[in-house]
């Protein structure tokens, strides 16, 4: 469509201005078109921020739906589960040693229906960084909606 021709964004501080908050604004106008245009999909009203490095604080946050669209670096949490089996220590019966057995690694598997690696296996919990959580807030929250594992766990 000619729609896609014209330049959708710029973030002169006349334009979005020079806060957070405000920028947030301007872009959010910009996404919504984008998203009435079928160009973003999977709205899913959940910011994203976006800055020149993890550490940083945010230029402005984003609709998660957008952030691959718009070639934005997202970081997130990943977790793997290990499981350490029940048995004693090494230990010297007659003449054979027994050995720890290895610990194990739950395994998920994607669900087919997943826009990304459909039917893959994955982390047993994984989830995108949204703007005001913690990284262990974050982790807390993902292992609850992705696994069921109850916070006092998850920490």
């Amino acid at each position: 469509s000619s729609s896609l021709m014209k330049p959708y964004m710029t973030l002169s501080t006349r334009s979005a201005g020079t806060t957070v908050e405000s920028r947030t604004q301007a872009v959010a106008s910009v996404m919504d078109e984008l998203r009435n245009e079928g160009i973003v999909t999977g709205w899913r009203d959940e910011l994203f921020p976006v800055s020149d490095s993890f550490y940083n604080p945010p230029l402005f946050l984003i609709e998660r739906a957008a952030v691959t669209t718009m070639g934005i670096l997202e970081y997130g949490v990943h977790i793997n589960g290990i499981l350490k089996p029940d048995t004693p220590s090494s230990s010297r019966t007659s003449s054979t040693v027994v050995k720890d057995p290895p610990p194990l690694m739950w395994m998920a598997r994607r669900s087919k229906t997943k826009s990304k690696h459909p039917g893959m296996l994955d982390h047993i919990v994984a989830g995108g960084q949204p703007a005001g959580l913690s990284l262990m807030e974050n982790v807390i929250k993902e292992c609850e909606e992705e696994a069921g594992i109850p916070p006092e766990i998850a920490r």
